[in-house]
């Protein structure tokens, strides 16, 4: 009956508005209640969910991410990029879609690399003959190849709470990531590349080099923040979040002493911006897997979702399927941080009792969250494409279609073909 009511009280609270974070709260403390727990025991848990190390990243990276972008460091990477393909048909498209997975590398956050790559590059791609919807679109749908290229803040999550190493969890998504990209630069040039001329105007070996010096030296510092950061994370010597660390310092190095783009006025507004966005996500690990968790392990649901499961079906890969439907229609109306905190506890039992490696999982469990940011009706990436180009949600949905539809093959390869996401994380760290 305490459950019933619970789960009434959440659909209502979410129905008039109420956060979902909140609206589950509400509900779980309800749950807690009724099974005899003391407000002041329900009230501490939040605070011992986030006295985590791992979660320390998440602020720094978010920090990052601000420096990144109003320092000006994503537009010295779009140059560098742009030198390489920009001569290719299609190649501000597939410039945008490269630029989107590096800024993501150095930020982890989806939706900060469409608002900083999107600034830049809309203006750029209508410049260069792209309608402007179809640049925002594009853009969306790149912006969450950010977070499939580590670090990543979902990744950090999943594997916290999967009690996994972060640094293999980053890893799975690499082949995914690359493979995502390189289907989207293929639609990119289907659709807009292949009507584009040629550039019959032959480069010379002189002015080859003199371009690549330039931009190298213009970009360098940039280009070296994801080396440094993974480099050090993989070559063990700090972990995800002292490389979350490290990042802002260098970050703010470069752009204040360096390139001088960031002034100790801008510092304050970045600061702010970045503790909002960190409060929000925190808030969200707080109550999710404070209270949510609490709620999850007392009722056993774990073991009682498996055990469904498993009376269902026996097939590891119809399970999976399964999943892959409810992600994504999860996806579809809830954050993805969310999703994850909420469900990965579930999930990884249903792992264990199915034999499926936990980081194979971990792929195939962030694809679908990260497609459901472009899927309305919550898809934050596409607000934000939206807030960036100054258009409608109705004018980019129909030229983001086609980027939307790939995805759904490659979350299907990776789910048959388990070394897609292993094969990096083995290689470099072993089996």
């Amino acid at each position: 009956m305490t459950i019933f009511l619970a789960v009434i009280i959440i659909l209502l609270l979410l129905l008039l508005g109420l956060p979902v974070a909140y609206a589950f709260l509400i509900g779980s403390v309800v749950i807690l209640v009724g099974h005899g727990f003391p407000l002041e025991w329900i009230s501490l848990q939040p605070f011992y969910a986030i006295d985590s190390f791992p979660l320390m990243a998440i602020p720094f990276f978010v920090l990052a991410g601000r420096l990144m972008q109003d320092g000006g460091i994503s537009n010295r990477i779009f140059h560098f990029i742009h030198f390489f393909i920009g001569r290719l048909r299609g190649g501000l498209g597939a410039t945008a879609v490269a630029a989107c997975m590096f800024f993501g590398a150095l930020t982890g956050s989806s939706v900060a690399t469409v608002s900083a790559i999107g600034s830049l590059m809309i203006p750029e791609m209508e410049k260069g003959g792209y309608t402007r919807a179809y640049a925002a679109a594009l853009i969306s749908a790149a912006g969450f190849l950010g977070v499939l290229i580590p670090p990543s803040i979902p990744g950090i999550l999943y594997g916290m709470m999967a009690e996994i190493s972060i640094a293999r969890v980053f890893l799975t998504t690499v082949g995914p990531g690359i493979l995502l990209g390189a289907l989207y630069i293929l639609v990119n040039y289907v659709i807009f590349g292949r009507k584009q001329p040629k550039v019959t105007e032959k480069q010379t070996w002189s002015e080859f080099a003199t371009g690549f010096s330039a931009s190298f030296r213009q970009g360098f510092l940039a280009l070296l923040m994801p080396v440094i950061i993974l480099g050090g994370i993989y070559g063990g010597i700090f972990t995800p979040t002292e490389a979350a660390a490290v990042a802002v310092v260098y970050g703010f190095l470069v752009a204040f002493l360096v390139y001088r783009t960031v002034s100790l006025k801008d510092l304050y507004s970045i600061l702010m911006n970045s503790t909002i966005t960190s409060s929000v996500l925190l808030i969200i690990v707080a109550l999710a897997a404070g209270i949510g968790g609490r709620v999850f392990t007392i009722l056993q649901i774990p073991d009682v979702v498996s055990a469904w499961c498993i009376n269902f079906t026996t097939s590891p890969l119809v399970m999976l399927l399964m999943v892959n439907v409810f992600l994504l229609l999860l996806g579809m109306f809830l954050d993805c941080n969310t999703i994850v905190l909420i469900f990965t506890p579930v999930f990884m039992e249903m792992t264990k009792k199915y034999g499926i490696d936990p980081y194979h999982f971990g792929a195939i469990m962030l694809m679908n969250v990260e497609i459901g940011l472009i899927t309305p009706p919550a898809a934050a990436n596409l607000f934000v494409g939206c807030m960036v180009s100054g258009l409608t949600i109705d004018k980019i949905w129909k030229p983001l279609i086609p980027f939307l539809l790939v995805c759904f093959p490659v979350l299907i390869l990776v789910t048959l073909f388990p070394q897609i996401s292993l094969f990096i994380p083995n290689l470099i760290m072993g089996k």
